[in-house]
């Protein structure tokens, strides 16, 4: 887990965090115990939840 918080984002500059799930499918009701997430030391958070100021990204590499 601590090696790929050091990976560069593909997205460009630091990685926040990672997210981890099952290789498996699984059904919703599954999912607090399929997907977990571990962010960075001194992530910066915020009183403002994220969804306020949300932009979409453009995905390098992808196809339009």
């Amino acid at each position: 887990m601590s090696e790929a918080h050091d990976e560069p984002s593909t997205l460009e500059g630091e990685r926040e965090g990672v997210v981890m799930r099952l290789a498996r499918g699984f059904q919703a009701t599954e999912f607090q115990d399929s997907v977990c997430k571990s962010v960075r030391i001194a992530h910066v958070q915020t009183d403002e939840h994220w969804t306020r100021k949300w932009k979409p990204c453009r995905i390098v590499g992808r196809a339009a």
